[in-house]
């Protein structure tokens, strides 16, 4: 049996940043595609039908799964409903593991399967909140060795889903209904101290995608810079809804602390047409898109818009799209060991030389100094 365990977590990988939608050149808070998590986790441990997610102990909802595979919508739901109440969910949440013939779960839904596992781990006992994993299998039954791993499993999900890469981020589950599903800890911190983040947040994060990303599609990856609290921060987010149900669906956020003169924060703005140049900009800088394409994507002359992008923003179209390259960069060159001439690439510079003389010309260091510094 292999020793990696499948990771809800993903970001910027060595070998490059291939997202799930591209748009932000890869850079995605978690793995967005369930596809991917379970065929690692299947290489861990064998099931026909899986789901996890975090609950509230006394009142489940749907939006509190993270993932599901093979389990319809209407059982996922009928679980929160009924309040994880069975016999069989109530052995798992006092001894932290339950495993029992399909049959004998009293659970319509669970009778055609040979086995079913469920696991629970406390992730908070202020909060009531225990992470659960629930597996079945036909055929066979769980091995013993297997009752352990699927233990192992559901703690290393809980550890490394609050493992963001850059060394300083936070990691944030909404609500359908905006409440807080889940922080990490340094989130956490971040918010007791400056509780007005996450007021900024709901303020701000929701207008925002409706004038950039009106069409966002669920697990499709996105970005913005904004402020919260006064502080300038980029998020990196998407949506997902693996149950189906109407209350099913969240929102993952990461949110990255940007460094002085990092990147220009921009809210709502009264121009729809600068939003619509600012969404084209954070899902093309990676080809250095022109002036005459960016104003096309905003439906004004090259002319006017430059006028009007630098009077909204504070910067050139083009400085804009420059600095969104070398954040990007920062970002790469935080995270992750790639080679300096990768992270040009995958920037949207157009050659090595290039990248490290405007990175050095702007930021103060070289890349590699940057790196090491970090």
């Amino acid at each position: 049996m292999q020793q990696t365990a499948p990771k809800l977590t993903a970001g910027a990988s060595e070998e490059g940043v291939a997202g799930a939608s591209g748009a932000t050149g890869g850079i995605d808070p978690w793995d967005a595609a369930p596809a991917a998590f379970f065929n690692a986790f299947r290489q861990q441990l064998p099931f026909d039908a899986a789901a996890i997610g975090i609950f509230h102990a006394r009142k489940p909802d749907p939006d509190e799964y993270l993932a599901a595979d093979g389990f319809n919508g209407a059982t996922l739901g009928r679980w929160c409903s009924e309040g994880f109440d069975s016999e069989f969910f109530r052995q798992a949440r006092r001894k932290g593991l339950a495993v029992a013939r399909g049959d004998q779960t009293d659970d319509p839904d669970l009778t055609g399967y040979e086995q079913v596992l469920a696991a629970a781990l406390s992730e908070s006992a202020v909060e009531s909140r225990s992470w659960w994993m629930v597996l079945s299998l036909r055929g066979r039954e769980y091995t013993t060795l297997e009752q352990q791993v699927a233990g192992l499993l559901l703690r290393q999900c809980q550890v490394s889903f609050d493992e963001a890469r850059d060394p300083v981020a936070g990691r944030l589950i909404l609500g359908h209904d905006d409440r807080i599903i889940h922080a990490n800890p340094w989130l956490r911190l971040e918010m007791l101290h400056h509780p007005q983040m996450f007021v900024d947040l709901l303020r701000l994060f929701h207008p925002v995608i409706d004038q950039r990303y009106p069409e966002l599609k669920d697990l499709e990856t996105r970005d913005m810079a904004i402020d919260l609290a006064g502080r300038p921060f980029w998020l990196v987010f998407h949506r997902a809804n693996p149950t189906g149900l109407p209350d099913g669906r969240s929102w993952s956020l990461e949110l990255h602390p940007l460094e002085k003169g990092e990147l220009p924060t921009v809210g709502e703005v009264v121009d729809e047409r600068i939003s619509r140049s600012l969404a084209f900009i954070h899902e093309n800088y990676s080809r250095s898109p022109s002036l005459a394409e960016t104003a096309e994507a905003a439906h004004v002359s090259p002319f006017h818009f430059h006028r009007l992008f630098t009077q909204a923003v504070g910067v050139s179209p083009k400085q804009y799209v420059q600095r969104k390259q070398l954040q990007v960069a920062r970002f790469l060159l935080r995270s992750t060991r790639l080679p300096v001439g990768d992270i040009a690439s995958q920037a949207g510079f157009s050659s090595h030389g290039h990248f490290t003389s405007t990175f050095h010309r702007t930021v103060g260091k070289s890349p590699r100094d940057y790196r090491e510094s970090r």
